[in-house]
């Protein structure tokens, strides 16, 4: 069942149910900060030029999630049964509501939400075994099994907060936080969550955003000081490679969020500051397309394919 949008290309009621597209099919699911949904964009083909997505072909608005996301989603993942986790940081004018991650099923019918122990929701993985790790703000990283409200383990908060969250094939868990105002820090749990086994990485950066792992075991990750998105290697000492600024022809002002499709040759860098999604061949990081307000999409604050590598 394809995913369907308003009459005359409107955006469905809040609460109205949106089917995601058949599995495998190639979407891309950008969390829309201003509209408080989740965009259902196709994925489309290169741009001729660096003017981006107003000339690549292919890449428009289908549909629309809205389904019990009551405000500003934030970094999205989707796992290797193709269920889709957005996290909502849900401030709104009369302040903090309930903050959540919503879970939704391949047919885009809401599925669980988990709130246990979150505050500020930035990010949200899920490693090989299923289970859900939030990367909190405010209350460090929370793990949950997958369908259950209960935490199964948490470490607190470091530094600014965590801000990202990443897990290894052999389960080990990678948050990244901020540890002043224009440097941060990477932690890695060894083993997992329990008893928080924290090692904090030798490798320097500035204020780390979203992380994400590659096939290689490569950290990628935004570094929304410098403006780049930092490729970095075994045993995570130092920066090996980069996306952005100087090193491609996509210069970031602050990239907030990353994701990389399954076959490991496309990465999808949100940049928050030029309110676009840039889509970009990875590793070598040229200009792909780009997905923004000529996509239906007014202020992207994470953007995951459909077809996600999962470590």
């Amino acid at each position: 069942m394809q995913p369907v949008i308003g009459a005359s290309g409107t955006m469905p009621q809040t609460g109205a149910t949106v089917s995601l597209a058949a599995k495998g099919s190639g979407n891309l699911f950008v969390d829309d900060y201003e509209n408080n949904a989740v965009e259902i964009v196709t994925n489309g083909g290169a741009a001729p030029s660096l003017e981006g997505q107003l000339e690549a072909p292919g890449w428009n608005k289908i549909g629309t999630i809205m389904e019990d996301l009551s405000n500003q989603p934030a970094s999205n993942w989707v796992d290797k049964h193709g269920n889709l986790y957005v996290p909502d940081y849900n401030f709104t004018a009369v302040g903090l509501t309930l903050p959540q991650v919503t879970e939704y099923d391949p047919s885009g019918t809401l599925k669980f939400v988990y709130s246990s122990n979150m505050e500020f929701p930035h990010a949200v993985t899920t490693d090989a075994r299923g289970d859900v790790f939030e990367a909190d703000a405010f209350n460090g990283v929370n793990e949950y099994y997958q369908g259950s409200n209960a935490v199964v383990a948490t470490c607190p908060q470091l530094g600014g907060g965590q801000r990202g969250v990443a897990v290894d094939t052999k389960g080990d868990v990678f948050a990244s936080y901020s540890t002043s105002d224009s440097t941060g820090a990477i932690v890695e749990y060894t083993g997992g969550l329990t008893g928080c086994p924290e090692t904090v990485l030798e490798v320097s950066l500035g204020v780390p955003g979203g992380l994400v792992l590659d096939k290689s075991a490569n950290l990628v990750v935004c570094d929304e000081t410098n403006g780049v998105v930092d490729i970095i290697d075994p045993p995570y000492s130092q920066i090996s490679a980069h996306l952005g600024r100087d090193y491609g022809p996509y210069r970031f002002e602050m990239p907030v969020s990353v994701s990389i499709n399954k076959n490991n040759t496309l990465a999808y860098v949100t940049d928050w500051a030029e309110q676009n999604v840039d889509v970009v061949t990875y590793p070598a990081g040229a200009a792909f397309a780009q997905v923004g307000s000529g996509s239906g999409v007014s202020y992207p604050a994470g953007a995951v394919d459909e077809s996600n590598y999962v470590p």
